[in-house]
């Protein structure tokens, strides 16, 4: 949680992350950007993206997304500019990861689930194009900030792009509108053509995005499927869903909006950037919000931990021994982060003068069961100092690929 501390205090509240005095005060970026600030709020913990972390470790499922720090910034000749640059690039990757975790808000909340891998599949391609459109296109807008070479920030490049700006894809075309942007995005992330493939020497812009985009869905395929199967073999589908999801009155930032995942995926992102994104704008209960993906977190990394131990794949001395010992507490925690849910969701009843008194209830539980996680299972772990046998990418990265560190 020091590290999230960190990440609250350079894109939260400004500063670099370290207890100075930052350049680049991050939060002069939430401005217009009411939805993302929200989210911001909602979110319980981040995982800073240090060097040698890939994003590629992490999935939103985790609803622990990977945030940049601010990096050293020293006095020489323009370390200014740097830094500016630094938290723009920063703010955009936050923004695009958050989102990820957003758009599966109706699992998180019991609403939908995927019914297999293709539907699986078809929703995180377009998930992926709902992100890079945001960050290209809707935080490149909002975040009018002027360099002091003259430029303003995003206006040649972005983060997913290194060598020029989408936006100036769709510009060439005379494309404007956010929605038809939106929805060509979809379209190409999930492998149709789209209004981007134009004749050669068209808009050289326009055929590198579509070029990009294209590529992105073809590579897209090995992971995903992996990542299918991780999520199923740990049971997130299954028991996550089931004891820790659909819980009737969880509290949510879609309150009543009507944003489900039907089966044609395409529509339930053109209304979560509609309808999603103001019921987001708008939420009152996001300390219940964040309490519940406080507990759902760390539900979904104890399955995970389960598996490992159930599977024989923790390398340990006296592994036998030792999983007979944290196998019974693992599931007492588990079974005491369901019981604090469900006291979170107050029965399906929700009360909004409770809500403070839920929250803090919640809160409370899950220190208890933390506590009772650390002597029982974290503790016999990190004294036999094991490790994991077997590693996918759905499991963030640990120091040294201990399991009884970071």
């Amino acid at each position: 949680m020091a590290s999230y501390e960190a990440v609250l205090a350079f894109l939260g509240g400004g500063g670099d992350g370290k207890g100075g005095k930052g350049k680049a005060p991050a939060h002069e970026f939430w401005r217009g950007l009411p939805a993302l600030a929200a989210l911001f709020e909602t979110m319980s913990a981040a995982a800073p993206a240090t060097p040698g972390a890939s994003d590629e470790e992490w999935n939103p499922l985790s609803q622990r997304p990977h945030a940049p720090l601010a990096p050293e910034v020293g006095d020489e000749l323009g370390a200014e500019l740097t830094a500016l640059k630094e938290a723009v690039d920063g703010f955009t990757t936050l923004a695009h990861e958050m989102l990820h975790v957003a758009l599966w808000e109706p699992f998180f909340t019991g609403r939908w689930r995927p019914a297999g891998k293709k539907a699986f599949h078809a929703f995180s391609v377009r998930a992926e194009g709902f992100c890079f459109f945001y960050a290209d296109i809707v935080v490149t807008r909002a975040v009018r900030v002027r360099l002091p070479d003259g430029e303003f920030a995003l206006e040649r490049r972005t983060p997913s792009s290194a060598t020029f700006a989408p936006e100036r894809a769709f510009r060439a075309l005379g494309i404007e509108a956010p929605d038809e942007i939106l929805r060509i995005y979809l379209d190409g992330f999930s492998g149709g053509r789209t209004a981007l493939w134009r004749p050669r020497g068209a808009s050289n812009f326009a055929a590198a995005l579509a070029a990009q985009v294209y590529d992105f869905y073809v590579g897209s395929g090995p992971y995903l499927d992996g990542l299918y199967e991780a999520l199923r073999a740990s049971g997130t589908f299954g028991e996550f869903y089931r004891d820790f999801c659909r819980i009737p009155g969880l509290p949510t930032f879609l309150g009543g909006a009507a944003v489900a995942v039907g089966g044609e995926m395409t529509g339930y992102f053109a209304r979560f950037f509609g309808e999603g994104l103001a019921a987001l704008a708008a939420a009152g209960d996001r300390d219940g919000v964040r309490r519940r993906r406080a507990l759902q977190m760390r539900a979904h990394y104890a399955l995970q931990l389960r598996w490992l131990v159930r599977e024989g794949a923790v390398l340990a001395k006296g592994a036998p021994a030792l999983a007979r010992r944290v196998l019974p507490e693992i599931d007492a925690y588990l079974r005491g982060l369901r019981a604090a849910l469900r006291g979170l969701a107050a029965g399906g009843r929700p009360d909004p003068a409770a809500a403070g008194e839920r929250n803090a209830e919640a809160l409370r539980a899950m220190a208890a069961c933390d506590e009772r996680y650390d002597d029982a299972v974290r503790g016999p772990l990190r004294r036999a100092d094991a490790w994991a046998a077997h590693r996918w990418l759905i499991a963030p990265r640990r120091a040294g690929g201990a399991l009884s560190r970071g």
